[in-house]
């Protein structure tokens, strides 16, 4: 906690996660607190072998680097070391230590739904604060409290935990989904979705600020999480709003789809002169709004473009909340057992943030996009595919690829894109439909099999579309099984876990991707396949020239 930012192990040059686990278990190891509990209650189930019969923890699947002169023999020792001072009483910084650990949790419950928004770090910086003589009607751990209770969900006689919530990127996709549908731009539910975004952006310096200068611009993946922003919503939040000052451009004319406002006003119990009055005044206060959010849209798109090129790794990737954030013999630390002790570049996060770049406008032959075009070559797989980190897996990850290499005018004839392609249609399963499970982390052997799902058969679709291959008999048996999988309520049936949180440790149920990926799969099928070829972007739709400040 003490050591400076120069020095290769510090506290920022963790991954985001990491360091909020890292500080409240920091101060729990300091104090070492003991609960005694009925053995009845306890976890000794969950284990095959007996505590004193455990290996020494490891990074889960990390090989190699255990010899003499290893990192992992040097944190071995460094540890014993620690140890061998706590036993003889010899720890002059330790309070020095615990006094700026205390700072650094506490001031980092502003903004956030509890400290860095996500479970672990929530219960244990509860556990952390108790240590610190915090009573349970303290502000603070009224507030830990609170967070926490906020993952509960209680149904039945079931009680079930979220490891977090996922309001903006549920929420960006949503309008994508809805955009490439034909929705209106003015709709009253789009129109609050947008104006909420704008709210949701974050204008304070964050953890990232650390090790990258510049202004803020990006948004978290939940309701509030100001010291963490990343790229993965700041680009998929980006492209929706784009789309929406994009509209304000267009002179063709736009096929609208219009809900009634019954939220809004109860039309059935007014007589018709007074209906005629109510939808005036209606369509008067949706113009006022529509033209509050147009106003604001191009401050916000613009000053996320710039976060996220001040954002781009010396590799020439993107990670999720930190630059250049990519020492890997962090990983050996002992207590590193779930194997993203850093967050480094990643081929799916690389090419949603080109993706929306493409949207702004850049193409081949910018810098920064070059240098992505470049890492994204470097790390296609012999097979054609890419590695998925933030989705399960390879078909997530060459499906996004695909959209942002399309999206920033790599040809489709291009080799890696004809490769990428070639590949998701190699692992189409015989009913039309894709799927892969979370065992293709174990088992790269397994990448593009497993049960058919309805995200994942849209993803293929959609990187298909993106590679130029809308007239592909793959595609059309895809969009066949859509359809004939689609429930009478409009949605489809998915129990398996497409989301990613840390390969071979940690997945995730996003309960709305078998909703908004198969409404843009079967759109962008649609709009191609019934306008004929165009020079589109990913989305389907002409390319826009933005006026956005200089470009």
């Amino acid at each position: 906690v003490l050591l400076p930012n120069w020095f290769p192990v510090n506290l920022y040059a963790m991954s985001s996660w990491s360091r909020t686990i890292v500080v409240p278990l920091a101060i729990m190891a300091a104090h070492k607190p003991v609960k005694r509990i009925d053995p009845r209650f306890g976890i000794r189930e969950l284990f095959f072998k007996r505590p004193e019969n455990w290996p020494p923890l490891r990074c889960v699947g990390l090989k190699g680097g255990t010899g003499l002169f290893s990192w992992d023999r040097f944190f071995r020792s460094i540890n014993a070391v620690i140890k061998v001072c706590e036993q003889r009483n010899w720890l002059p910084l330790r309070r020095r230590a615990l006094a700026k650990a205390e700072r650094w949790m506490v001031d980092r419950f502003t903004g956030s739904d509890g400290l860095g928004a996500i479970f672990p770090p929530m219960i244990f910086s509860i556990i952390a604060l108790r240590c610190l003589g915090y009573r349970d009607d303290s502000p603070e751990l009224r507030y830990c409290y609170e967070r926490l209770e906020g993952l509960f969900l209680e149904e039945d006689d079931t009680l079930r935990l979220q490891p977090c919530k996922s309001p903006v990127w549920d929420t960006s996709i949503t309008l994508r989904a809805l955009d490439d549908a034909g929705v209106a731009p003015d709709h009253p539910a789009v129109m609050r979705a947008v104006d909420w975004l704008l709210r949701m952006q974050i204008a304070q310096p964050g953890d990232w600020s650390e090790t990258v200068n510049a202004e803020p611009g990006g948004w978290c993946f939940e309701h509030a999480n100001d010291f963490y922003p990343d790229l993965d919503d700041t680009a998929m939040v980006v492209m929706s709003l784009v789309s929406q000052y994009a509209h304000e451009a267009e002179n063709q004319p736009r096929r609208e789809v219009r809900l009634a406002h019954d939220e809004l006003f109860d039309l059935s119990v007014v007589d018709d002169q007074t209906q005629a009055t109510l939808e005036s005044d209606e369509r008067r206060m949706d113009r006022a709004m529509r033209a509050a959010i147009l106003n604001r849209l191009p401050k916000a798109i613009v000053r996320a473009e710039q976060w996220m090129l001040a954002m781009q790794n010396r590799d020439g990737g993107w990670a999720a909340f930190d630059r250049n954030n990519d020492r890997q013999f962090l990983c050996y630390v002992p207590f590193a057992d779930h194997n993203a002790m850093t967050d480094p570049s990643t081929p799916d996060l690389t090419a949603r943030v080109l993706e929306a770049l493409g949207m702004l406008g850049h193409r081949v032959g910018s810098p920064a996009v070059d240098r992505a075009v470049e890492y994204l070559r470097k790390n296609q797989e012999a097979d054609g595919s890419w590695f998925g980190r933030w989705g399960v897996n390879y078909i997530y990850g060459t499906w996004q690829v695909l959209i942002g290499l399309n999206e920033v005018g790599v040809p489709h004839n291009d080799p890696c894109m004809v490769a990428g392609a070639n590949w998701l249609v190699s692992c189409q399963q015989p009913s039309g439909a894709w799927g892969e499970s979370a065992n293709s982390y174990d088992d790269p052997r397994l990448k593009g099999q497993g049960p058919a799902t309805a995200s994942q058969t849209a993803w293929a679709i959609l990187g298909l579309l993106a590679a130029g291959r809308k007239d592909d008999p793959a595609v059309a048996r895809g969009i066949r099984w859509l359809v004939h999988r689609q429930r009478d309520d409009g949605t489809w049936d998915e129990p398996e876990f497409t989301g990613t949180g840390f390969p071979r440790v940690f997945y995730l149920r996003y309960h709305m991707y078998p909703m908004y990926f198969p409404l843009m799969a079967l759109s962008r099928w649609a709009a191609r396949a019934g306008t004929g070829q165009r020079n589109e972007g990913s989305s389907g739709k002409a390319m826009y020239a933005l006026p956005l400040a200089d470009h």
